[in-house]
């Protein structure tokens, strides 16, 4: 076995994790809370909500349409892993005896978060990064004045920047630098940003956004998703116009003209999307989608 690639000590158990999660959105819903009655940002420290000894943290955020694979998390966590499922997200906390404590969590809650990258790291576009107990000591913000909806975002001592004249409006203009002025003159270039920037990716949706899924009783319905409502969304890259398979399901990405429509369906299981992509403006935006997941 490589160096490298160590199985993972499993420090928790279920129970411990919901722990976590319960500690994590409660102290995120008292957070957002006081930074809106306070109209400034406050400091959120992850330390605060674990109950065990670690050095840094790696955090992966999940999506409700398809599994994070654990090839793609591998290269940064530097061991083997599992694939995060659907509707999850997952801290990775290293401690100082080298292992690696797993909290998954569930990612629907009101307000989310998003946790943003350092600065060095962004410009680089790496996917995930490792920071330190004490980069975790974030500055939140929120982008509402209405506790209990909306987004925080969670920046690490290591990028503090945003636009304190606009509440909840953010500007980190080292991190935009790093996203090229052709990132509309192809797909795939947009595509790539679009996963790995989460300011970025929300201002390329247009809100309200118009959407099919089911309802309990499985039948389709229509309706509109504000940006208080909206979940970032990740999809994995493949050649433009081919089918790709992975693990779990099949992706093809088909465009004509300035329209583009990503498929997935799973493979033995139920994931059936269909995620519509247009170009406004010479801007490329996600403008819908229909889930028929079951």
């Amino acid at each position: 076995m490589k160096p490298h690639l160590i199985i993972i000590v499993i420090a928790s158990i279920f129970s411990s994790c919901n722990k976590f999660e319960h500690k994590l959105y409660d102290k995120i819903d008292i957070a957002q809370k006081n930074a809106i009655e306070k109209n400034s940002p406050v400091i959120f420290d992850l330390n605060d909500v674990t109950d065990f000894e670690w050095i840094k943290m790696l955090h992966i955020t999940g999506n409700e349409s398809m599994p994070i694979h654990n090839f793609e998390i591998e290269p940064t966590l530097g061991r083997q892993t599992k694939d995060l499922k659907t509707w999850k997200n997952r801290f990775y906390f290293l401690n100082s005896k080298n292992e690696v404590i797993v909290k998954d969590i569930d990612y629907q809650h009101y307000p989310s978060y998003s946790i943003e990258f350092c600065l060095k790291d962004s410009i680089k576009n790496i996917g995930y990064q490792w920071l330190s107990k004490d980069e975790c000591k974030f500055t939140l913000v929120p982008n509402t004045k209405k506790a209990g909806t909306g987004m925080v975002f969670l920046f690490p001592v290591c990028n503090t920047k945003f636009d304190k004249d606009n509440f909840g409006i953010f500007r980190k203009q080292d991190i935009k630098l790093s996203i090229p002025k052709n990132v509309d003159s192809d797909f795939k270039i947009f595509l790539n940003f679009f996963n790995k920037d989460s300011t970025f990716q929300i201002s390329r949706v247009k809100f309200p956004l118009k959407i099919k899924d089911l309802n309990e009783d499985f039948e389709l319905r229509e309706r509109t998703i504000n940006k208080e409502e909206y979940y970032l969304k990740k999809f994995d890259f493949n050649e433009i116009n081919k089918l790709e398979v992975f693990n779990e399901y099949k992706q093809r990405i088909s465009i004509n003209e300035n329209n583009v429509l990503i498929e997935i369906n799973g493979i033995e299981n139920g994931i059936a999307c269909e995620f519509y992509f247009k170009k406004i403006n010479n801007k490329w935006k996600l403008v819908s989608w229909i889930d028929q997941s079951t």
